[in-house]
């Protein structure tokens, strides 16, 4: 099969600079790599579809970054000398400010290249003490820089199709400061014909400058910590003893399957106290409610359990009371039939009531023998009643002892019909 080789170059010079500049605050770097290997890296780290192709596009300070992936092997890279400096050189060129200060303001003027009109309506250039006329100028020195580097890709992908033929492209990743300029997707868009995501990583960070940022740095600690090999300018007579010390790798993918873990137990821990909680008061609500209705004193640990028993103990006490007559009708219709009769008496004193079979004995107090008489007769025009006894004694003024006995008529058995 055919392979291919990537092939990468740095000047001496230009290493010693950036080791002196990180040695002198302190810092010993162990890998010095290519910004297209790290994006590499990054995307292969979080992509998901294996058949796509795409563009990753990073635009940096001063330079563009390009890479072709497809099947998640990267195909082609290519850097691109322009970037967000020429903007930022052309304002302090422009405004006679230094070229610090017009970082700073093009950053605070956060530029929607959409149309100019959108940015005369955000009205930021004013607090910035500019004009329309200096505003249109900057405008359209960003929109130039972003058409140029939409040009130099097409002209790359003129130049892949050499080698590869003609693939079709799925979608453009861009990252770098460059994607912080609105509207700068849509015009490679437009031109590209294709769609275009910005800072397709951490879409929920809201810092938006370490988004920009983040696919080259943790693309460079991935090809560190997962060995992966690729570019490293610090082998040899930078770093001698690379190759020993990169051998004793820490697994990214162990650190964050342990932070999973921690996230898991975490989040278990968190609903079993919720639902315990929601138990404890949906319980304490139970145990009200049981001793606001069974007069309950004390908290059970089933209330529902508990009420559920009662009642049915209720139940099977109100089953023998209406077994304990023979008759047709329950204890209930009985004692409402007599009640029904009963003359109201304020002195009324129930000593004692017996049940037996069909035949109610009643002992008790009136203020008078005319109201006992008066309950006697109701009773017996009620025709509910086989007979009706009364026997009274007078024990001192008003004040009338009775006993009443009385005698259910027999109802015909359950099942039998009469003629």
């Amino acid at each position: 099969g055919k392979g291919r080789v990537m092939l990468a170059a740095a000047q001496r010079e230009s290493v010693r600079e950036y080791l002196e500049a990180l040695q002198s605050l302190g810092l010993v770097p162990s890998r010095l790599g290519l910004e297209s290997h790290a994006l590499y890296e990054c995307y292969k780290y979080f992509n998901t579809v294996n058949d796509e192709t795409v563009i990753q596009l990073d635009m940096g300070h001063t330079k563009t970054i390009l890479n072709i992936i497809s099947g998640n092997h990267l195909l082609y890279s290519r850097s691109i000398p322009l970037g967000t400096g020429e903007i930022c050189r052309f304002i302090a060129e422009h405004l006679k400010i230094s070229l610090e200060d017009a970082r700073g303001l093009f950053l605070r003027l956060d530029l929607d290249l959409g149309s100019l009109e959108n940015n005369y309506r955000k009205e930021v250039y004013k607090t910035l003490n500019l004009n329309r006329a200096k505003l249109k100028k900057i405008y359209d020195a960003a929109f130039g820089l972003v058409e140029e580097i939409s040009a130099q890709v097409l002209l790359s992908l003129k130049s892949f199709s050499v080698d590869y033929g003609e693939i079709e492209i799925s979608r453009m990743l861009i990252s770098g400061g460059g994607s912080s300029i609105q509207g700068a997707g849509a015009v490679f868009s437009r031109d590209l014909e294709i769609p275009v995501i910005s800072l397709p990583f951490l879409e929920n960070y809201s810092e938006r400058q370490i988004r920009t940022q983040f696919p080259i740095v943790f693309g460079t600690l991935l090809s560190y910590m997962g060995g992966s090999g690729g570019v490293n300018f610090l082998r040899g007579e930078f770093v001698p003893d690379l190759v020993r010390r990169t051998r004793k790798v820490y697994y990214l993918s162990a650190f964050f399957s342990v932070l999973s873990l921690i996230v898991l137990v975490a989040y278990i821990a968190g609903s079993s106290l919720i639902k315990y909680r929601n138990s404890a008061s949906y319980k304490k609500i139970l145990n009200d409610r049981l001793k606001q209705y069974f007069l309950v004193r004390d908290p059970v640990k089933d209330p529902v359990a508990t009420a559920a028993k009662m009642v049915n103990e209720e139940k099977k006490e109100l089953t023998n009371l209406d077994n304990i007559l023979d008759t047709g009708e329950g204890v209930l219709e009985t004692m409402k039939t007599m009640l029904t009769h009963f003359p109201g008496d304020e002195g009324f004193i129930l000593r004692n009531m017996v049940i037996n079979e069909n035949v109610i004995r009643i002992d008790g107090v009136l203020s008078s023998s005319a109201k006992i008489d008066e309950f006697k007769n109701k009773l017996i025009e009620s025709k509910q009643f086989e007979s009706v006894d009364l026997n009274t004694t007078l024990s001192k003024r008003n004040e009338v002892n009775f006993t009443m006995v009385l005698k259910k008529k027999q109802s015909a058995p359950r099942g039998e019909t009469g003629k």
